[in-house]
């Protein structure tokens, strides 16, 4: 904690201070309890969660919170972080903050709401999470361990994908979907790395400007719009989309590198959904056809 910035007086004031309420609480508390329970008490005020160690309390803090306490930092030494006294503490603290510990059934209502809304808008694993946690503050629940929440953010953007790859699928027609499992080759005896024609031709890269390219993207054009997209489909072309359901923290791979192994490996709606956005982001933000749509590329 020494290397940390030290903390502003503004800081300690407003977040190490105890309030009205708090000042009964910690003046029945005796011995090394007493500055223990007191920051212990405002951590969880300011994070809503209790430090998972002494060193998770800013040293500028204890010795701020001892002297309004008159108590000897040395004394934070002296107090157990696993025994009875801390889990009464912990007790005593959520009664007074009105929190409960985030259980399944919560952790899963949570899950749930992050994936009908703001996992299908945000993609990043990080952000989710911050999400999470957010959401558990307003809730009144205190944020389960970090494996835990890891486990919900991921059901969360799994479970997104899966919505909002079914959305999208939902709004294209049967003939459509079709074409674009052919496309893909969807059931074909190709070799693991081999792509069906058209489609290898779709993905490829116009090339230098001349005559030849520009008749050869007006041929990927027309065979893109021969699928029967929907008009709303061809604008969504925003942020590279993520792919991978598990939204690993390191990025995602675009769409034109996934290798046909693996996309096969995927469900037939999050197939049809990924290559429909394949199909989106070759079509010309100035093509006729296009106009605002609000969905985004989805999970596979």
């Amino acid at each position: 904690m020494s290397r940390l910035a030290p903390l502003s007086l503004g800081e300690l004031i407003e977040h190490w201070t105890l309030r009205a309420d708090e000042i009964d609480l910690v003046a029945v508390k005796h011995g090394d309890s007493k500055l223990a329970f007191a920051l212990l008490l405002r951590f969880y005020g300011r994070f809503g969660r209790f430090p998972r160690n002494r060193g998770e309390l800013h040293p500028d803090a204890v010795e701020f919170m001892a002297r309004a306490v008159k108590a000897n930092p040395a004394e934070l030494a002296g107090y157990d972080w696993s025994g009875r006294t801390i889990k009464r503490h912990r007790h005593e603290i959520r009664a007074h903050f009105g929190f409960r510990l985030c259980g399944e059934e919560d952790g899963a209502k949570v899950v749930e709401f992050l994936a009908a809304g703001a996992a299908q808008r945000e993609r990043r694993y990080e952000l989710i999470k911050e999400e999470f946690l957010a959401e558990c503050r307003l809730r009144s629940l205190e944020p389960p361990s970090a494996d835990q929440a890891d486990r919900y953010v991921r059901s969360a953007l799994s479970q997104a994908g899966k919505l909002l790859a079914g959305r999208v699928a939902g709004r294209l027609t049967s003939e459509t979907i079709g074409k674009l499992l052919t496309l893909i080759g969807a059931g074909d005896d190709r070799g693991e790395d081999e792509e069906p024609d058209l489609l290898r031709k779709i993905k490829s890269s116009p090339g230098a400007v001349s005559l030849a390219t520009m008749l050869g993207e007006i041929g990927k054009l027309t065979a893109i719009v021969s699928f029967g997209l929907p008009d709303g489909h061809w604008a969504s072309r925003s942020s590279t989309p993520v792919w991978a359901s598990s939204a690993k923290r390191s990025g995602s791979p675009q769409c034109s590198t996934i290798r046909p192994s693996t996309r096969r490996a995927t469900s037939k709606i999050r197939r049809i959904t990924l290559y429909r956005s394949v199909l989106s982001r070759r079509v010309p933000a100035s093509a006729p056809m296009a106009s605002s749509c609000t969905d985004d590329a989805v999970t596979a």
